[in-house]
């Protein structure tokens, strides 16, 4: 089953709808959607992914955007790949035009380049 699907499906089960009203899903109801679909506190992720619980708050909340680094800490901790947070934050008109294949490939292509550029 598609990822992104069940993750959409166990939304509207889990009373999370609200999500789906939204125009778009920002990176920050991403994380809360795939954070509350493992079971995950907000506290467990921030130490998880090394991070502050703070900054874990504020990208929740939209008002910061993480890097590419912060996103692939966020997914290890998660256990998902990048691509499902990139892919379910992504315009739903968006989503017509890119399949999660295709996520998948952009997400560890520019994660690969990260971690060359740090070796």
């Amino acid at each position: 089953m598609n990822v992104c699907l069940y993750y959409h499906e166990n939304l509207l089960a889990t009373g999370y709808s609200f999500f789906l009203d939204d125009e778009y899903m920002n990176i920050g109801k991403a994380i809360i959607l795939c954070r509350t679909q493992k079971g995950i506190t907000k506290t467990q992720l921030a130490n998880d992914a090394n991070i502050s619980i703070s900054y874990l708050t504020l990208l929740e909340q939209g008002k910061r955007e993480p890097n590419l680094t912060t996103i692939n800490s966020i997914c290890k901790a998660l256990q998902i790949p990048p691509s499902i947070l990139i892919f379910l934050a992504s315009d739903s008109t968006e989503q017509d035009g890119i399949t999660l294949e295709l996520a998948e490939k952009l997400s560890y292509l520019a994660l690969s380049l990260m971690e060359k550029k740090t070796e």
